[in-house]
């Protein structure tokens, strides 16, 4: 335990007040000391996990970049128009433009020249971004960061597949990572009401209807 937290003081993977997920257990780093680590979950529950297991299992930080992608998958009826399902959806999403925009504004000034041309295809901002940032041994800038934590782009909206009921959609924005839920539950919110209101059927509304018992 003792070596494990020196290991974990000298790397600094995570410090006070970050939000990551060890072993399962999601919270907020409370204290770090050389025998244990403590974390607060949100069910206002203090663990105290022994160094030795925080520095062999996988730690996900989750306040490490500023910004986090908040990922909504939505199954609309294969009755549904698919252009008015992409404007519906590429609609809502474009609410949540300006937080990426104003995020990416200063690197594309700084290192990015084809980005704003290539910002149309989807994923294009994002691979133009990696290309411009990536240095010689791969991913990692000068400064020690890898370009993957940089890897911000524009609100996507993509068809990922086509069950026996419907077609499934991801919506893809990035937002601020200390204000991640509260932006990612204004998006689902802001999904249904837009979907409802140009009358496109989720799945759902279609076993509603019809009484079907059905895995989606």
């Amino acid at each position: 335990n003792l070596a494990a937290g020196v290991m974990l003081m000298i790397f600094r993977n995570f410090q006070i007040g970050d939000m990551i997920v060890v072993s399962g257990r999601t919270g907020i780093v409370s204290k770090i000391t050389l025998l244990s680590t403590r974390i607060d979950t949100f069910q206002n529950v203090r663990i105290s996990i022994p160094n030795k297991d925080m520095f062999g299992s996988i730690v996900e930080n989750y306040s490490r970049n500023p910004m986090r992608r908040a990922d909504v998958e939505v199954q609309t009826a294969t009755s549904s128009d698919l252009r008015l399902v992409r404007d519906t959806l590429e609609g809502v999403t474009q609410k949540y433009a300006y937080l990426a925009e104003k995020y990416m504004a200063p690197r594309k000034r700084k290192r990015i020249g084809s980005v704003a041309s290539d910002s149309s295809r989807p994923g294009g901002a994002v691979r133009e971004f990696l290309s411009a940032t990536s240095s010689s041994s791969g991913l990692t800038g000068a400064s020690g960061d890898t370009a993957v934590s940089k890897a911000v782009s524009l609100p996507t909206v993509q068809m990922q597949d086509i069950k026996t009921y419907g077609y499934v959609w991801e919506i893809r924005v990035f937002v601020p990572t200390a204000m991640w839920e509260k932006y990612r539950c204004e998006l689902v919110e802001d999904i249904a009401v837009s979907l409802k209101a140009n009358g496109i059927k989720v799945v759902g509304d279609v076993i509603e209807s019809s009484g079907l018992a059905i895995a989606c």
